[in-house]
């Protein structure tokens, strides 16, 4: 079996067991369709004010130990 063989059925496998994770979630999900959207875009929300605090926190760390730093 040649390289690109293989390869081309690792490509064709992986998007099988894609598919087969994507239909077994949508079969055994425990929220309607809405409730999951919902609790996707509160929990992207939720990520994003989480990276904006983190960056703000670093940000002023990073601040302070150049301070810290210039004054050696």
């Amino acid at each position: 079996m040649s390289t690109e063989s293989k390869s081309k059925g690792l490509k064709n496998r992986t998007i099988w067991l894609l598919a087969l994770g994507v239909l077994i979630g949508i079969l055994f999900a425990p929220a309607s369709g809405r409730e999951t959207r919902r609790a996707i875009v509160k929990d992207v929300n939720d990520g994003g004010r989480y990276l904006v605090t983190l960056g703000h926190d670093t940000q002023r760390e990073l601040d302070h130990i150049a301070h810290k730093v210039s004054h050696l």
